[in-house]
């Protein structure tokens, strides 16, 4: 199995023909297993998790679109927004409709397609990836800048340049990813289990060395996990030490002012919702993270090392799936604005329990 889960056959040669036959069973017997493992993780639970983060995701974009201009979160939130339904295509793709032939018989055509998809198909699932981690980044460093420095925000955290950095980070989430164009194809190879052609992923061009594997695997590794996740680990943490702070300096002013006391407990509000979308990134990507390590640095474990690789792809599909949520359990006005928006479907103009709409997030 390569470092991105991709199954490669593996061969037997041995001259005891009896030896050789003993090992494919084995192989095929654990490969039957895997198969309904697969089916019901990748196929139906990724599949549930896909369909409800491509709703969320889309009722999340029509809610702050309308606010993108009041506060430069929102567009970042946009485009996270974007990057999680891309993320949720490939793993469609990738993991849902692959899976259904092994444990069904179904689907065949797109199981004999897959193959030849995947070399291309597979470095747009990671520049989507990437993407999705760096805007949650830029949602941290934004945020943390509002909150720790809040007279620099002004001029730092502008909606132009706000759009600039969402530009400049998708090009550099496509770079990153652009060697993987590079690092494999497909060919086709005898398969011990259905003693037949099959097609399957080799090494090519910058992967056909143990020297351009290395570096492309550390740079991608780097770029795409470690970097985005320590930022994440340090924005975090001090987002959490102003929480407290905050809260400190909220109870001085609700015995002066009301309103500044009002406002402080509106902007915590956001930061708490924002620490939220930032942990369960931190808790979805660790895994992920630690399987691509495993893959660059021993290799393929076994079967046990299959079902992990499963149950990581799972977390990163589960990641793009609950920000949706996340805004309704910390945001009462995002909960009233999609009451109003499934109200105004039903009764148009004249809603009789959404008269008004929340003015702010």
């Amino acid at each position: 199995m390569d470092n991105n889960g991709s199954v490669i056959a593996l061969t037997v040669q041995d001259n005891n023909a009896s030896h050789v036959d003993n090992v494919t069973n084995d192989n095929c017997t654990s490969s039957v297993n895997y198969a309904a493992t697969a089916f019901y993780m990748d196929t139906v639970v990724v599949g549930t998790l896909c369909v409800i983060g491509y709703v969320g995701n889309v009722l999340s974009f029509v809610v702050f679109w309308p606010e993108r201009k009041k506060c430069t979160s929102f567009y970042l939130l946009l485009a996270l927004a974007v990057a999680d339904i891309l993320y949720l295509t490939h793993c469609l793709l990738f993991q849902s409709f692959r899976s259904i032939y092994d444990y069904t018989g179904l689907f065949k055509e797109y199981k004999d397609a897959w193959p030849y998809m995947e070399p291309w198909e597979y470095p747009f699932g990671m520049m989507a990836q990437t993407l999705g981690l760096w805007f949650v980044v830029l949602v941290a460093v934004d945020r943390y800048i509002g909150v720790c420095w809040p007279f620099k925000a002004v001029s730092w955290c502008t909606n132009t340049r706000t759009c600039v950095m969402i530009v400049v980070t998708a090009i550099g989430a496509v770079l990153v990813n652009l060697p993987w164009f590079w690092r494999q194809r497909t060919v086709e190879q005898f398969d011990p289990c259905t003693r037949e052609m099959e097609p399957v992923l080799v090494h090519y061009g910058i992967g056909e060395t143990q020297l351009g594997r290395t570096l492309h695997t550390g740079t991608q590794i780097a770029l795409a996990f470690l970097l985005p996740l320590a930022a994440l680990f340090f924005f975090n943490l001090r987002l959490i030490v102003s929480l407290r702070q905050g809260s400190k300096r909220r109870d001085q002013l609700q015995k002066g002012f009301g309103s500044d006391a009002a406002a402080s407990a509106e902007d915590t509000q956001i930061t708490i919702m924002l620490v939220a979308v930032l942990v369960v990134y931190i808790v979805c990507e660790l895994p992920v993270f630690t399987n691509h390590v495993l893959y660059a640095t021993v290799g393929y474990l076994g079967v046990s090392h299959s079902h992990f690789n499963v149950a990581c792809n799972m977390l990163a599909t589960l990641n793009c799936s609950c920000n949706f949520f996340i805004y309704c359990v910390f945001r009462a006005s995002f909960r009233r604005r999609i009451q109003h928006m499934c109200c105004a479907s039903q009764y148009g103009d004249s809603c009789p329990s959404c008269e008004t709409e929340p003015s702010n997030l």
